[in-house]
C-alpha cells in the first residue's frame, strides 16, 4: 500500500529560469551572471512598464557580442526577429537599464546606425566576476 511517504524525500532540483538556461546553453557566463545580478534587478526598475523579457536581453547581447561588440541596427533587428522600429524602442529601454549613471555600457551611434557593447564596463558596473 502506497502512503505517499515514499516520495517525501525525493530530491527536487532547484528551478532555474528559462532565461538562465538559455544563457548557459549559449555559453556566455557573463550574460547568465548579469541576469542573476542584484544590480541588474534594481536597474530593471528604471525600465518603466515595458521592460523586455530576459530572453530579449540574451538575444540582443549575444548577437552584439558575437559581432565583436559592435553591430548595425539592421543586423541586430534581423537576428533578433524584431522590426527596426520595435528594436529602436526596445534598445532605448535596454540602454536605460544597462547604462548605470550614464556610463556607456550599451551605446547607439545615430550616424553609423550601430550599437556597441562595452562588455568590460558592463561586468564592472554590474559587479560580475
Amino acid at each position: 500500500k502506497w502512503t505517499g511517504m515514499d516520495r517525501m524525500f525525493d530530491f527536487v532540483e532547484p528551478e532555474t529560469s528559462a532565461a538562465a538556461e538559455v544563457a548557459e546553453a549559449v555559453g556566455l557566463p557573463w550574460i547568465e551572471a548579469l541576469l542573476s545580478s542584484p544590480v541588474f534587478e534594481q536597474q530593471k526598475m528604471l525600465g518603466g512598464r515595458a521592460i523586455p523579457k530576459d530572453e530579449v536581453f540574451i538575444k540582443l547581447l549575444t548577437t552584439i557580442d558575437g559581432h565583436g561588440g559592435k553591430v548595425t541596427s539592421q543586423a541586430l533587428a534581423a537576428s533578433s526577429g524584431l522590426s527596426t522600429s520595435r528594436l529602436r524602442s526596445t534598445l532605448a529601454i535596454i540602454i536605460r537599464i544597462l547604462n548605470i549613471d550614464g556610463y556607456g555600457v550599451l551605446t547607439r551611434d545615430e550616424t553609423s546606425d550601430t550599437i556597441a557593447l562595452d562588455r568590460k564596463l558592463l561586468c564592472r558596473q554590474f559587479d560580475l566576476t
